[in-house]
């Protein structure tokens, strides 16, 4: 199996994935949805939400083959 490379940087100034972002997180908490009081608030977000926490927040890229997508943030 070929390997590639992959990198880890800050979410640049530029990013415009945020719609990609959201369906992601959307889809991996879909599976609580009606199992867990409250709800997960994974449904609160909006894309909007999503730009602004980042420039609030280091969110962090991992980048491989030229595919960059943000994968974590944490308050710093």
């Amino acid at each position: 199996m070929e390997q590639s490379e992959v990198s880890i940087t800050r979410i640049p100034a530029d990013f415009d994935r945020w719609g990609e972002v959201l369906a992601l997180i959307l889809q991996a908490f879909a599976f609580m949805d009606g199992i867990i009081d409250p709800p997960s608030s994974a449904q609160l977000l909006t894309v909007d939400a999503l730009r602004a926490k980042a420039l609030r927040e280091t969110g962090l890229t991992r980048r491989r083959q030229d595919r960059r997508l943000p994968f974590c943030s944490r308050k710093g």
